[in-house]
C-alpha cells in the first residue's frame, strides 16, 4: 500500500469514529430529553389534581 492510501484510511476511520461519537451523544441526549418529558408530565398530573382539588 502506498502511503497516500494508508492516510485515506486512517482519515476515514477518524470520521468514522467522530460520526459514532456524535451518534452516541445524541443518543445520550434523547435519553435524557424523554427523561425530562416524563418528569415534566408526572408533574403536570400532580398539578391538574391539586387544581382539580382546589
Amino acid at each position: 500500500m502506498n502511503l497516500s492510501l494508508l492516510k485515506d484510511i486512517d482519515d476515514n476511520n477518524q470520521v468514522q469514529q467522530m460520526n459514532l461519537d456524535r451518534v452516541n451523544e445524541t443518543m445520550r441526549e434523547n435519553i435524557d430529553l424523554k427523561a425530562r418529558i416524563e418528569h415534566l408530565e408526572h408533574v403536570i398530573q400532580q398539578l391538574q389534581s391539586e387544581t382539580e382539588t382546589i
